[in-house]
This record gives C-alpha cells, structure tokens and sequence, in this order.
C-alpha cells in the first residue's frame, strides 16, 4: 500500500530475477512456464486514471506509474487507465495487442472488492504460445484464449510481476498479492 497520496505512486510486486521464455529457438525440450497468480486491487480504485498490470515481463526494475500497455515483451492481463474492461496485453518489441475481456471483466471501481487469478501456459518447444486463463473470484466469470502471434522472443528471458498505479491523479494505491506460483517443465 502506498498510504500517503502521490502522482507517481505504484504498488505492488516483482521478481528480481528474469528466467523465463516463451519457447526456446531450437529444443523442444527447453523453455515455457506455468504461471498462476491470485491478486486484487486493494486501494485507490476509484482513481479513474488508476492502472494494473499482472503477469511476465522482462525487466526486473521496480514498475513506474506508466501505461502498462507502452512496456516492451510483456503478456499478461491489466488495464489502462482508459479501458473499461480488463484486457489481456501482449507485445514483443512492436504494438502491443490488447484482448478485451468484455462485460464480465469490467475494470474495478471500489476498493478492495475484487480478486483474480490470473494463470499463464506457454509450453516447452520451439512453437510459441501463451495460452491464459483470467478468473473473477467474486463472480465466477471465467475468460481464455491462446496467443501466437505479437509474444516477445524464444530469446527474451521473463519474470513475473504485478503492479498497480495512479495514472498521474495524486492519490494512495494498493496492490493486494495473495499468491504467486510459477514452474517450468524442465
């Protein structure tokens, strides 16, 4: 929780160390992960310019209080502070692809009445994929997809991370981590 009011201020968490990859370039033993994360936004939700992001992404350093969709080889599910639905995001290094999770994933408003879980598949091998899964614990909705194009490289090593921030509205934040769970089949 970031508990005094600030234009800048980002809670949440992340892995100091990148050692994940969608694929790997030439063994089909090699690569891909299993991440599930349980999360919800804690305070300062009904900051309308307010912003999240949970899942991989390859850079270790602590989030800034940017649009999460403006980050380079990410995927995983969030929000910019104009979207009105949750959307999966993913990039390599171009635009990123926004998936809308539509009505039943509407971006929260109030504070610590949501929680999620997120749960991210890319398989070993040289064919890459993500294949998701985003659950509101509170309502049961369910929303799943597999991506193959737009993923950052079999090259680009990934952490998890998750975060949320104010999107310039001097406010408090908070970021409720319940659980983080992450493997790899080799």
């Amino acid at each position: 929780l970031v508990t005094a009011a600030a234009t800048t201020a980002v809670a949440g968490f992340r892995s100091g160390v990148a050692q994940y990859a969608i694929g790997h370039a030439s063994d089909a033993t090699l690569g891909g992960f299993h991440m599930v994360t349980r999360w919800g936004p804690a305070t300062g939700v009904a900051t309308t310019t307010n912003r999240a992001f949970v899942g991989m992404a390859n850079t270790t350093a602590a989030p800034t209080d940017v649009e999460p969709s403006t980050i380079t080889n990410i995927v995983g599910m969030g929000w910019d502070a104009a979207d009105t639905n949750i959307q999966i995001m993913h990039r390599g290094t171009g635009a990123v692809t926004k998936i809308d999770l539509g009505s039943s994933f509407p971006v929260p408003t109030a504070d610590r009445t949501k929680a999620y879980d997120i749960t991210l598949f890319s398989p070993p091998g040289t064919t890459q994929s993500v294949s998701y899964e985003v659950t509101d614990l509170g309502t049961g909705a369910v929303a799943t997809g597999t991506i193959t194009t737009n993923l950052p490289t079999t090259a680009t090593l990934l952490a998890p991370r998750g975060w949320m921030s104010v999107g310039g509205t001097s406010s408090v934040i908070g970021f409720a981590f319940m659980s983080s769970y992450v493997e790899t089949d080799y």
